[in-house]
């Protein structure tokens, strides 16, 4: 085991620290702006502030006008978060399996320690 593998995982495990954090925060972000630009939007009496895909797939409101701007760029800022946690997730699974591989051998070389066998150590 290297000194530099570990300190790579570190600095790995770190910077998806914060990445995970600020995506997330984006997201939810996001989706309570959707919330709230929702409740605004809906008049008094409706139940729903958009409807489906229009005719011509063009989104449209509950009333056929057209989404609102804000809506759509929240849509697409929201999938590109996903995306980057999806990204993220994949990063964070081989930063896990990495630490399992680092935790495997420094409890091999406790036991070899602790056991007062004098072996050499690994290379590497």
């Amino acid at each position: 085991m290297s000194l530099t593998r570990v300190v790579v995982l570190a600095a790995r495990a770190h910077f998806l620290r914060w990445a995970n954090g600020i995506s997330f925060l984006v997201v939810i972000l996001v989706i309570l702006g959707g919330v709230v630009l929702g409740l605004v939007a809906l008049p008094a009496g409706r139940t729903a502030a958009f409807g489906t895909l229009g005719p011509g797939a063009l989104p449209t409101g509950a009333a056929g006008a057209p989404l609102p701007a804000p809506a759509v760029a929240g849509g697409c800022v929201v999938g590109v978060a996903f995306l980057a946690l999806l990204v993220f997730g994949l990063m964070t699974l081989r930063v896990i399996y990495g630490m399992g591989k680092v935790f495997r051998e420094q409890a091999e070389l406790a036991r070899v320690n602790w056991s007062g066998v004098a072996v050499a150590r690994p290379a590497g």
